[in-house]
């Protein structure tokens, strides 16, 4: 079972690098010829990550002084998360 999975990879990993052509693999790209593709969105500073880390931190503590952290760390990294997702959506 785990050779199957394994070979999926490999092959996602054939497919997907023979279809990926970016402008710097060519050997005479210049910077010219990516210049007007959109690079991505980066958003703009966000409380969200900060939320994630410390719902992170808050479970963690929560395997040492009890259950009740573990389950307040997971629903403020699940709330985060959602808040993340949101904001990322525009």
């Amino acid at each position: 079972m785990v050779a199957r999975y394994f070979y999926k990879v490999l092959r996602y990993l054939f497919f997907k690098a023979r279809r990926t052509h970016m402008p710097e693999d060519a050997p005479d790209g210049s910077y010219e010829d990516a210049a007007d593709e959109p690079i991505g969105h980066f958003s703009a500073g966000s409380i969200w990550p900060i939320l994630m880390g410390v719902g992170i931190a808050t479970g963690v503590e929560g395997f040492i002084y009890g259950r009740w952290l573990l389950i307040a760390g997971a629903l403020l990294f699940g709330w985060a998360t959602i808040g993340l997702m949101q904001e990322s959506k525009g």
